[in-house]
């Protein structure tokens, strides 16, 4: 053991700078995928483990038969990523197939361990790169798992379960009930994911179709707002009134679609009207807002695509409910008045 440990300290900072390199580029692999992960983390053995892997094991004659030195994990958000990042593997590092396993297939029912671990090196066209020329021969333990089958396996950790003897055969139940909860769950966020998905490619059709029958959410509000051609050229005006470029950001439709549902707008056709027959109102309305603002000469910069949304909104808001009303919305008296003040300058034109 003496020997092994001496030479795991001399290589102890190549192992480092390894561990260093594999991370990175598993995250550029997978990013240029276009996947997104919860975590990817790597450590390096330390040398209390080792030493205490080697006297557990007695049969290790050379350092490079220990293949899990070097170690990366790999966190998906859903659980058939875990597949779509095999292959991922497979395709960009020789993957040592008698030290890999796939412990889906020997542990189904042990759902924490529902994990692939891979064993791999770096392939003979990455080794020709000056930055990996070193790390020829080094091995690395990839292992892949859900979110959810992560949690799980942390927590069985942390109590001290691991295996179906360790524990009391009173709660061995439990643990199986919420195991099996837990990998329904996995699979559900899956179906809910590609539902969500599928909808989002039908909507643009169903907007088209039946826009009285599209409720406002995410997915419909995305899709109007990158379509409908009033909406467009009410934005493009603002934006060139503000001196600003739009670009498109997501994050703040709820409030969007809150804003929209107070002031009465309930679905894509709701709004659609809205913007054909009041075109010239929200423009107007838009102005004087963002002037009492003093929002009106904000100068070069970004705004959001659907810009508009939030005029129409305060526009609608102000023209239908009682300033008590929108006071108690916006939980502020002042900005209710500077709301109502801004239509009272248009109301003889948009009744």
């Amino acid at each position: 053991m003496e020997k092994l440990i001496q030479e795991y300290e001399s290589k102890e900072l190549l192992f480092e700078e390894f561990r260093i390199k594999s991370e990175i580029l598993i995250k550029e692999l997978i990013c240029v995928a276009r996947l997104n992960f919860h975590l990817i983390s790597s450590r390096v053995k330390s040398k209390l483990s080792l030493q205490n892997k080697i006297l557990d094991k007695h049969k290790y004659s050379s350092l490079d038969k220990i293949t899990d030195i070097v170690g990366c994990r790999i966190i998906t958000y859903f659980e058939d990523e875990v597949d779509t990042i095999s292959d991922i593997i497979y395709k960009e590092f020789v993957v040592d197939a008698d030290n890999s396993i796939d412990k889906r297939k020997i542990e189904f029912d042990r759902f924490g361990y529902l994990s692939l671990h891979f064993v791999v090196e770096l392939n003979k066209t990455r080794l020709r790169l000056t930055e990996y020329k070193k790390f020829k021969g080094l091995k690395l333990e990839i292992q892949i798992r859900s979110i959810l089958q992560h949690s799980w396996a942390e927590i069985e950790h942390d109590i001290g379960y691991k295996g179906k003897y360790s524990i009391p055969d009173i709660v061995k139940r439990r643990f199986s009930r919420i195991a099996a909860l837990l990998e329904t769950a996995d699979l559900e966020f899956v179906r809910l994911r590609n539902e969500l998905q599928s909808y989002e490619e039908s909507v643009d059709n169903e907007i088209k179709e039946t826009p009285d029958k599209v409720d406002l959410n995410k997915a419909s509000l995305q899709s109007f707002i990158k379509n409908n051609n009033d909406l467009i050229e009410v934005d493009q005006t603002i934006a060139n009134h503000l001196n600003i470029d739009l670009v498109f950001n997501s994050e703040v439709f709820e409030e969007l679609i809150t804003d929209l549902e107070f002031g009465n707008i309930r679905t894509i056709q709701d709004l659609n009207t809205i913007y054909k027959n009041h075109k010239q109102c929200i423009i107007e309305y838009s102005k004087n807002w963002r002037e009492i603002f003093n929002e009106s000469t904000i100068g070069k910069g970004k705004g959001m695509k659907g810009i508009s949304i939030f005029d129409t909104a305060y526009y609608l808001i102000a023209k239908s409910k009682t300033l008590e009303d929108i006071s108690v919305f916006l939980e502020s008296h002042s900005k209710a008045k500077r709301c109502k003040d801004a239509f009272n300058k248009i109301e003889s034109n948009c009744k």
